[in-house]
Order: C-alpha cells, then structure tokens, then sequence
C-alpha cells in the first residue's frame, strides 16, 4: 500500500520530526499511524494558533481530519482484511462511492485507547490508484484525487464532522455547569455566586450556539447522499451515521440548552426575590433606627434641659469605667 503522505513528509521536516515508539507484534499498526498523526496535527496547529486562533484547538480539543490513503491494493479481496484492519480500516466501517473509492467512518485502534478516547472523528478516505478513472488536466493521481476530494466531499463532510466535536465537547461541559449549578443553595449569599457561574457558562457555550445558528444543515445532507447514492450497485446507507447522528446530536444539546437556560432562570428569581426581601427587611430596620435617632434629637431641641441631665448621666458612666479598669489593673 502507498499511503498519501506528501503533507506529512512536508510537516514531518517542518516541526523537526517525530519520536518513533517500537510496538510489540501485539500491537496494531494503527495505533502507531494514529498516534504519528496526532502528535503531528497537534503541533501544527500549535503553530498556527499564534496567527490563526482556533475555537477546538483553543480548548484542547482536537480537530477532526480525513486522511487520504491512496493503495494499490483492492479492498474488495478478502485475502487483504487482515491487513486493512491492521492499518485500522474496517470494512463494515465503510462505504463506497465507487469501484475505486471508499470512505470510512471510523478508525480502529486497539483497546489501550478505551479510557483516553478524544471526541474527534478522524475518517479515511481510501482511493485506488490503478483502477481509478484518470481525468485530463491533472499533474498526477495524487493531485487528481486531492482536487476530487477537495471538490466534491471535504465541505459537506468536515461541517458534519466539526458539528459531532462540538456535540462532543458542549455535552460534557453541559454535564460539568448542571453539576455546579445543582450545588448552588437557595440562599442570599449565592446569588453573586450564581451570576458568575451563568456568565460561564454564557460565554462558553456562545461559539456552539453562533454555529448552530444558522440552518446550514440541510445541504450536506444531500450533498453526501448523491455522492454515495448515484452509482448503481453502490448506494447502502452506512453514510447516514455520518450525516444523521450529529444532527439528531444537535437536536438533543439544544434541548438541554433550555432547559439548563430555564434552571438558570429560576434559581436566579428566586434570588433576587430572596435578595430583595432580605434588603427590604433591612431598609426597614435602618429606618426605624433614623426615626428614633430624629426623634430624640427633636426632644432635645424642645427640651435642653434633657440634654444637660443625659450629659451628665454619660460623664458618670464613663467615670465608673475608668475607675473599674485602674482597679482591674
């Protein structure tokens, strides 16, 4: 097999290479070819963070990609499955768009993955060299199948794949702010508390919500369609876990978007009821105090003579005070 890999090698040499691990025969080779990648994309966009910042890479999520694979090999040989699945491609994980093009949906790696699984689906795209068509006008295959890539799957495809990563990555902090939120008490002191964790959770869910904003969704559903369903003998409905999950993923997340929204709501009235109450029991309190304090200044006034006996009476205390602390002493 011939894998497409003139990008890497260009990045391979521009972030100074990688280190490669030796795997025992246990292991698979798609978790060194997996492993390869990430490291490398990860460092890409570390450097194109400084000039281009991104929303996933941002928050440590990263990206999804579709690898092109070009082979010599066919795919519909049932000698080679042990092989493809070697490298991690499944065949009941993919579909073809024709006699020399596959797309699959899922990579296979080992189980040592299980527990440290990122929410980014990587795809391949896997394209037969010998038995594909040749159009005129191209370089060579490899530019032939970029362009055909480029033109007819990489849109559609990679707005479905980033709306299942940010289905992903908004799940989970959903899960974290309905956590934090449940563990606010109903009580005056909270309501600062609360304000503060809804700005959170405002501003961390704002670039989900601008993307989804938009009805963008209905187009690539039936651009991948008619890619997979206009050559006879080809057309099965495996693609539709590509383009019907994240959408019903979506649906979902909106849902619970309201109704974290509405929990929001409520805590925060009852607060600021409870708030407002604790302050109009205080207001009345400050001004029962001014009442007395105005009054016995209007007494004063009226009646000099009360002040005179009151100062006196205040100059006895104090004198019994002193006397009392010398004693102490």
């Amino acid at each position: 097999v011939a894998f497409h890999t003139g990008l890497f090698c260009r990045l391979h040499r521009l972030f100074g290479g990688l280190v490669i691990c030796h795997y025992s025969d246990s292991a698979l080779k798609s978790d060194l070819i997996y492993e390869n990648f990430s490291v490398l994309k990860w460092r890409f966009y570390d450097r194109m963070q400084k000039f281009f910042p991104t929303v996933l890479h941002s928050r440590g999520v990263p990206p999804p990609t579709v690898y092109i694979y070009k082979t010599n090999i066919s795919y519909t040989e049932t000698d080679t499955e042990e092989f493809w699945a070697s490298v991690g491609i499944m065949g009941y994980a993919g579909q073809f768009i024709d006699n020399s093009r596959k797309l699959f949906f899922n990579i296979h790696q080992s189980g040592r993955y299980d527990l440290y699984r990122m929410p980014a689906r990587d795809l391949i795209y896997l394209v037969n060299d010998t038995t594909m068509e040749r159009e005129k006008g191209y370089y060579s295959p490899d530019i032939q199948i970029e362009h055909e890539f480029a033109m007819g799957l990489s849109d559609p495809i990679c707005k479905l794949q980033l709306l299942e990563v940010m289905n992903d990555t908004v799940a989970s902090q959903l899960i974290d702010y309905k956590h934090k939120l449940h563990k606010i008490k109903l009580k005056k002191n909270k309501l600062h508390k609360l304000l503060k964790l809804r700005y959170l959770y405002e501003r961390d869910i704002d670039f989900y919500r601008r993307y989804i904003h938009d009805n963008i969704w209905e187009r690539p559903q039936e651009k991948i369609s008619r890619i997979f369903c206009n050559h006879k003998g080809f057309c099965a409905y495996g693609y539709k876990s590509l383009t019907e999950a994240p959408i019903v993923a979506k649906e979902k997340i909106v849902e619970q978007l309201g109704i974290i929204g509405e929990e929001f709501d409520s805590k925060t009235s009852v607060l600021q009821h409870l708030s407002a109450y604790k302050s109009e029991a205080k207001n009345r309190k400050i001004n029962l105090t001014m009442l007395f304090f105005t009054t016995t200044t209007l007494l004063f006034v009226i009646f000099p003579k009360w002040s005179e006996n009151l100062a006196e009476f205040l100059n006895y205390i104090w004198f019994l005070l002193k006397n009392f602390a010398k004693i102490l002493v």
